[in-house]
């Protein structure tokens, strides 16, 4: 895989990786809960309550405040569908008590900069049967777009290349963690689709940048596989994300 860089676009890079990530940022903010509650149903998952920020950070409060109050809605009222399904089984068995519901989680903060801040969402969600899922989510607070939370897709530029990189930076690094060549499952869920990585995003949480990847459960591999995840060298995608260089306080190449 080669990069198409000039000289100078390299020593930038390497300026930018060799350099500690400046955590001075506008963005600031402290950790808020939303926990419902109900006969057979319990939603607990934390995010950020931001205290100060680049724009009008009110403004970004309410489109957080929604996002995770949507969550906790949906997860209500699928309980609430799946309960009136059950009402046949509770008639002819009164003893019948399904599994109580839940849905629990948090966020971690990845990314920070002048820009952007970045929030992957963790979590797990069981809705009867025999196993839940785990809840894996990326969100891009960006300040020159102030009226929406962002997918990780809206970070690059020239998506052929960056999803072409992914599939094969991600199968590399997946045969390495199988220890084996991929089956047609792996190799189908590592397409280079923006559906096959909803889960990207650049870290620099610890002064390394560097990008990472997650799977979801049996996305490359059975649930017995967990979400497998990949971390490899920010340099790799610099290229097409070249605002993150800026960001962090690299001019563009």
């Amino acid at each position: 895989m080669k990069l198409r860089l000039m000289p100078m676009a390299w020593a930038l890079l390497l300026l930018f990786l060799t350099s500690p990530v400046s955590a001075e940022t506008p963005w600031k903010w402290e950790a808020k809960t939303l926990d419902v509650s109900g006969d057979g149903y319990h939603f607990e998952w934390s995010y950020p309550k931001l205290t100060a920020g680049p724009g009008d950070i009110a403004n970004w409060q309410k489109l957080l405040d929604r996002k995770v109050a949507d969550w906790a809605n949906e997860f209500q009222n699928d309980y609430e569908d799946s309960w009136k399904e059950n009402r046949k089984i509770r008639q002819e068995n009164p003893d019948y008590k399904p599994a109580p519901w839940g849905s629990e989680g948090a966020y971690e903060v990845v990314w920070k900069d002048e820009r952007r801040l970045i929030l992957l969402w963790q979590g797990y969600d069981y809705r009867g049967g025999a196993h839940g899922a785990h809840f894996l989510e990326v969100t891009v607070l960006d300040a020159e777009q102030p009226d929406s939370l962002l997918p990780p897709s809206s970070l690059f530029t020239d998506e052929t290349e960056v999803l072409r990189t992914l599939s094969e930076v991600t199968r590399s690094k997946l045969e390495e963690h199988f220890g084996q060549k991929l089956d047609d499952w792996a190799l189908k869920g590592s397409e280079p689709k923006w559906e096959n990585f909803t889960i990207v995003y650049p870290n620099n949480t610890g002064g390394q940048a560097r990008f990472e990847v997650i799977f979801p459960s049996y996305q490359v591999a059975p649930y017995a596989a967990g979400t497998p995840s990949v971390e490899f060298p920010f340099e790799v995608l610099a290229p097409w994300a070249p605002t993150l260089l800026e960001g962090a306080g690299v001019s563009r190449p």
